[in-house]
């Protein structure tokens, strides 16, 4: 049996509702964090010098991980803004 909208109205819910409403209700949650992003990130738009106020504002965590093998060093940071769930990533890799 598919599960339309309207028969699942008509029969009081479907096995696909409760996924249909947490997905509906992540996409929601993921555009109102894009929006606060946005409203404060343009403030910041001409930023000359980056302070403690701004930093903290702008960034969740930064996490910083290093992999050393032989001669080789590889480091990746990440940055985690407030409002955003993606981090930033950026590898370094060195040689000593």
């Amino acid at each position: 049996m598919r599960c339309t909208i309207t028969a699942m109205q008509r029969l009081g819910g479907c096995a696909a509702a409760p996924r249909q409403q947490s997905m509906t209700a992540l996409m929601t949650q993921e555009q109102e964090d894009s929006t606060r992003w946005l409203e404060i990130i343009k403030d910041y738009a001409d930023i000359q010098e980056l302070d403690a106020v701004t930093l903290n504002r702008l960034i969740q965590k930064i996490v910083i991980h290093e992999d050393i093998d032989g001669e080789t060093v590889r480091q990746t940071v990440e940055i985690h803004f407030n409002f955003n769930d993606k981090a930033d990533k950026r590898r370094i890799i060195r040689e000593k």
